[in-house]
């Protein structure tokens, strides 16, 4: 091997590529299953195999291309979790605070 070909082999082992950065397109993956579901398709499996194929491996593979990278709420855990302008009381509390706010003193109005 000469110079050029090892720094050329050296640089693209340490940068990962641009694809791996991305996430991935999925038309690839729609359009194998929008064609899994097509009689041509149908009719050469059953020609090949004996059976029609369900395209449950299509789904799947359509699913994980666009949940890449997804988080889902149970797996994301909220650092600073916004707190709520409004305490909740039990029904004993709050009629509590209330007379002590608007019944002043043996059922006075203010």
């Amino acid at each position: 091997m000469d110079q050029r070909s090892q720094n050329t082999a050296s640089t693209s082992a340490s940068t990962p590529s641009s694809e791996e950065k991305r996430k991935p397109s999925c038309a690839s993956k729609f359009d194998a299953l929008y064609f899994c579901y097509s009689p041509v398709y149908q009719m050469s499996q059953y020609y090949r195999v004996g059976e029609l194929d369900d395209c449950f491996g299509k789904w799947s593979e359509l699913y994980d291309c666009i949940t890449y990278g997804t988080k889902l709420a149970s797996d994301v855990k909220s650092e600073s979790e916004p707190t709520c302008m409004w305490e909740l009381k039990d029904f004993k509390t709050a009629q509590r605070d209330w007379d002590h706010v608007f019944n002043r003193e043996g059922g006075e109005k203010q």
